[in-house]
């Protein structure tokens, strides 16, 4: 499979508002659903090495390598089913191999693959994956958009608008009896917890950027490939109400604080310790704030 062949793999449908590129969106300070899940539910110090102090990571984990071939591959599927094109299992499977193995050989930091990963492992089990997701589709739902971009406003609880937009981009958009819904699609090394959709952000974040754009009645899901040995898709409803929208909103502005006072702390002991690609800066960091520690302490025995 020749990689520029499917290298475009965001085209908007002809149903959907022509938006600029996500590229071009984020050159401008903005908020995304992964931004804001990664301050909050996870390492804020990780998220600041990422996100303000723009450390370069030690190694790429082969989890997100192989995410990104995985969603590449099923975006090359969707998009050929919009434009009525065939498109084969074994198809999706070249897109899928070849996307790991140039994310594998990119440049940037190596790539770090787990106990009894390599490529070859990963490639075998990626497929298996596909074969799973394919044959769990629904034939009646009409693809209207793939990788679509967005960018829209954020308002706090009082009405009062934030400084910086909500920007992201939905996955798959489909349409089934006039129903508009938004599909998000995730790896996962285990089955999802029934309550996992209830509580996520990423529903209200991309449901308030509907209701933003005017499609008021649009649904969401998430589609969950497991990573077990026998595959399975999982599909998981989003429900949000007004309420919702405006804890989001409220929830920004404090994170804006803790941006601009920059309020990081590591999460010790937690389990992405062991993985996480900036460890070496972040003993730095513990360091740094040691010496400052003593420092304060001398000056006020003195």
């Amino acid at each position: 499979m020749n990689l520029p062949l499917f290298a475009n793999l965001g085209t908007i449908g002809k149903t959907m508002p022509v938006t600029p590129a996500l590229a071009e969106l984020r050159k401008r300070p903005h908020w995304s659903y992964s931004s804001i899940d990664g301050l909050v539910n996870h390492c804020s110090l990780a998220w600041a090495f990422r996100c303000v102090y723009r450390a370069e990571p030690e190694f790429r984990p082969a989890s997100l390598v192989f995410g990104t071939a995985f969603h590449g591959a099923l975006a090359f599927h969707a998009t050929r089913q919009m434009r009525g094109k065939d498109c084969t299992t074994g198809d999706c499977h070249d897109v899928f191999a070849d996307l790991l193995a140039a994310n594998c050989q990119a440049d940037g930091p190596p790539v770090r693959f787990g106990e009894g990963e390599d490529r070859d492992t990963l490639i075998r089990q990626g497929q298996a994956m596909l074969d799973t997701y394919l044959a769990s589709l629904d034939p009646e739902e009409e693809i209207v958009g793939v990788g679509v971009p967005f960018s829209v406003p954020l308002i706090d609880a009082s009405g009062v608008p934030l400084a910086k937009p909500l920007i992201g981009e939905y996955d798959l958009v489909v349409r089934k009896c006039s129903v508009r819904t938004i599909v998000d699609w995730k790896t996962s090394a285990r089955r999802w917890p029934q309550d996992k959709a209830i509580t996520d952000l990423q529903p209200t974040c991309y449901l308030w950027a509907e209701q933003q754009l005017g499609h008021g009645g649009t649904q969401f899901r998430f589609e969950v490939v497991t990573k077990t040995k026998q595959p399975a898709c999982e599909r998981h409803q989003a429900v949000r109400e007004p309420g919702d929208f405006a804890r989001l909103g409220e929830l920004i502005r404090v994170l804006e604080r803790v941006v601009a006072h920059e309020c990081f702390h590591p999460r010790d002991g937690g389990w992405e310790c062991a993985n996480c690609s900036h460890a070496t800066a972040c003993k730095g960091w513990r360091k740094a704030r040691a010496r400052t520690s003593v420092t304060r302490e001398q000056r006020i025995a003195a």
